[in-house]
């Protein structure tokens, strides 16, 4: 499978050499007889080394430890160090324990010669061994910074950072120059021996390369930085930052949303607290050929998203080694959150499984998200996306300065367009609204068929503005496409509030005619698929919108 590598990880490995030559001059003077007064008041490193030879494994640089299990088996004090040797292959999982503390943090890394391979901790990549759920796994433990390691396989998670005592809060975690990749759970498919069509695929949450996740309902995990860090080949998402509680995970069953063993016994539709994370930056990393999602955030509270890597993720191989998963990719994306900021990321390539495929999402039920100054271009699908559904409501976002290009690669998904919202909200089971959406300042060239607008959505009263963007269009046709409320029984949930638009600038580059959708949602009449606004000044006069705006088209100085 490719690899996901970014100039930041020669920065990491210089910075890593120096943290080794820092051990390794601490171990020395430990083993040359250091004064007392100087060993009682330097924290203790301990060196691990898998291809060593010895039985006595003291931990120090002359007599390593020589395996993940004898590691695990150590408790760690405030301060100490784990040190994995460059070049060393270290079979099986690591299971932290003990914690630092707010002025004394403690460290997994590496020491030795870093012109050699980054240490590597092997959890497994077998399918059928689920011996080990966790590469590295840091549960109920706080202060740690955990760098310059190649992180493999396990069966679930490559690396899991867990709480599950109530009413506490783990916090301090510094991720950095991290590969972390390729765990062994792929999700199985059911396919129909007549049609060869997939009919069922695992979705299955807490799974994938880096996972930070409460477990209980009132756990917490606080104040966690990701930096440099790359995860890719991974089952289900390169990053997932909070929890989402999902059914039992039952091997005998293929198909349906479940975890494997994360569960806070929710009952009925309750959802996870929005602050079961907090405070979490995951930036200057990459998130690559996983099979869904490439960052993933669920019941969090001020995660920033800044300044990543994020591509080919979605629809990649099922268990069977042949078959899609046909599961959703996307860039990034939220729900059941609060103050989310994805900002100066790029996010491309990323692919649809049975939907989505797309850059950036704002989805259900958050609260306060701001996407900004993001590159999005050549996925499947849209270029942001806001939605909302299970009766609940979607509010406060802005998506502003985002250059959009070339998306709509996947015909089933041109549909979307570049900026696209929806909302379960349209019928009377799952009443579901977006609230305060401002939509400016965005750069979006489409040569997809497809309009830069789609909205399917119910609107509260409230901002509702999309207003200075610049729209390039080489496909003529539809522009914009507006799903207004209507009154059959399918939309009687659906409010009155519609987008605003206006100050957008179109330039229409391919010949043909330019139409515009706003229409209530089965319509056949004025606005809709059966008879589109043309010319622009027809939509302007009909319906309002784009008053002040501009649209001008190859082959003519007007729309």
């Amino acid at each position: 499978m490719p690899e996901n590598i970014r100039p930041g990880r020669a920065r990491a490995r210089t910075a890593a050499a120096a943290l080794g030559a820092v051990a390794a001059l601490t171990g020395a003077l430990a083993l040359t007889g250091a004064p007392a007064a100087s060993a009682a008041t330097a924290p203790a490193t301990y060196y691990v080394d898998c291809q060593a030879a010895g039985s006595t494994q003291t931990g120090s640089q002359a007599e390593p430890f020589t395996s993940l299990a004898k590691a695990s088996s150590h408790h760690f004090l405030a301060g100490e160090s784990l040190l994995f040797k460059y070049g060393t292959v270290c079979d099986g999982s690591l299971d932290i324990q003990g914690s630092g503390t707010s002025t004394a943090w403690n460290t997994i890394g590496a020491y030795g010669d870093s012109s050699q391979p980054l240490p590597v901790i092997d959890g497994g990549q077998d399918i059928d061994d689920m011996s080990n759920p966790s590469a590295v796994a840091l549960k109920n433990v706080s202060y740690w910074n955990v760098r310059d390691l190649d992180i493999v396989g396990g069966y679930w998670r490559g690396l899991w950072i867990e709480a599950d005592q109530p009413g506490v809060t783990q916090q301090g975690f510094t991720l950095t120059g991290l590969k972390v990749h390729d765990q062994a759970n792929r999700p199985r498919v059911t396919v129909d021996p007549t049609t060869g069509k997939i009919t069922a695929s695992d979705w299955i949450s807490s799974t994938g390369g880096v996972i930070v996740e409460p477990c209980q309902e009132t756990a917490k995990i606080a104040d966690v930085t990701i930096d440099d860090v790359d995860a890719y080949n991974s089952h289900e998402v390169g990053f997932q930052i909070g929890h989402a509680e999902k059914a039992v995970y039952d091997a005998t069953k293929p198909g349906g949303y479940n975890t494997p063993d994360c569960h806070m016994g929710l009952t009925g539709s309750t959802l996870p607290p929005k602050d079961g994370v907090s405070d979490v930056t995951i930036e200057n990393s990459g998130s690559a050929f996983n099979d869904a999602s490439g960052i993933w955030g669920s019941g969090v509270t001020g995660l920033h998203i800044y300044q990543n890597d994020l591509h080919n993720n979605g629809n990649g191989l099922s268990a069977d080694g042949h078959n899609p998963s046909l599961l959703n990719g996307e860039g990034a994306w939220w729900s059941n959150s609060y103050d989310v900021r994805a900002t100066y990321n790029h996010s491309y390539a990323n692919k649809r499984g049975g939907g989505d495929g797309g850059g950036i999402d704002a989805d259900t039920y958050s609260t306060k998200s701001l996407i900004d100054h993001n590159t999005i271009e050549g996925n499947d699908a849209y270029c942001v996306a806001v939605f909302g559904g299970r009766d609940l409501l979607t509010s406060d976002v802005t998506v502003t300065n985002n250059t959009c290009t070339d998306n709509g690669q996947n015909p089933s998904s041109q549909s979307q367009g570049d900026i696209f919202t929806w909302t379960a909200g349209r019928n009377t089971t799952d009443p579901s609204n977006i609230q305060d959406i401002t939509v400016n300042h965005n750069t979006i060239d489409r040569t997809q068929p497809g309009p830069w607008l789609m909205s399917q959505s119910s609107y509260l009263p409230g901002e509702t503005s999309f207003w200075g963007n610049t729209i390039t269009h080489a496909v003529p046709s539809k522009l914009v496409h507006i799903e207004q409320c209507g009154t059959d029984s399918t939309w009687a949930q659906c409010g009155t509030t519609q987008p605003a638009l206006n100050l957008n600038t179109y330039k229409v580059t391919g010949t043909g005619a330019v139409t515009f959708l706003v229409a209530p949602y089965g319509s056949t009449g004025p606005g809709s698929d059966s008879a589109p606004y043309t010319p622009f000044s027809t939509y302007q006069a009909k319906t309002g919108q784009d008053p002040q705006s501009t649209c001008t088209s190859a082959s003519s100085t007007t729309c």
